[in-house]
């Protein structure tokens, strides 16, 4: 069995960068672990709803999950990276991933620091070092900040209806157009990956290392 260990800044970027390639995983039997930066802001129960709603998601897709910090949405550039960098650094000496993989920076304070903390937990250190680190999308695609590395464009045709149904739990993510988050949006995002690789529907992921 696979491990597959994942950082996502909020409830929905693990799905809108990679929930295909969750799900086909999740199904072959390998084990997923989602570590969430934060649910949400103290405002109006956000924190609250988000993270019931990641505990949704979790369930319908059956990965397991953690959140490092509640009601900081758009505050987690405040915290010492040192103290996030330590926490995934743990999570990934407990787990001892296969694979690792975390969000592109975009234009979100909150993916910045999660990405930036991720790219110091995969320094080469003593203790373990997954074979693969890759870099999910972001659907709010931000061309200044498009990363750098191998493009692995990953078969979700199979999946992207779980896909679909599994980000309708996220309710308070999904906006009408023109924002890309909602059903109709994603689908065509994944129509677009998959029109670049041959398939009906795929996800991009940017490899950073594979180690044979």
């Amino acid at each position: 069995m696979k491990t597959i260990l994942i950082v996502s800044p909020h409830g929905d970027d693990e799905l809108l960068g990679m929930g295909g390639y969750i799900i086909n995983e999740i199904e072959k039997g390998n084990k997923v672990h989602i570590i969430f930066g934060t649910d949400g802001y103290p405002e109006n129960s956000n924190a609250i709803i988000r993270a019931k709603e990641i505990d949704e998601v979790s369930k319908f897709v059956g990965f397991s999950y953690e959140i490092l910090y509640s009601e900081m949405d758009c505050l987690l550039y405040t915290i010492d990276k040192r103290e996030i960098t330590r926490k995934i650094d743990k999570r990934i000496e407990e787990l001892k991933p296969d694979e690792f993989y975390c969000c592109y920076p975009s234009h979100h304070q909150d993916h910045e620091t999660m990405y930036e903390c991720a790219r110091v937990c995969m320094r080469l250190k003593e203790g373990w070092i997954p074979k693969v680190y890759g870099i999910y999308e972001y659907i709010f695609v931000d061309p200044l900040s498009l990363p750098q590395g191998g493009l692995m464009y990953i078969d979700v045709s199979n999946s992207i209806n779980k896909k679909l149904e599994a980000f309708k739990l996220y309710k308070s993510q999904n906006k009408k157009s023109p924002s890309p988050l909602n059903i109709d949006n994603i689908k065509t995002f994944a129509a677009m990956r998959g029109l670049q690789c041959g398939k009906q529907y795929a996800e991009l992921i940017y490899i950073q290392k594979i180690i044979n």
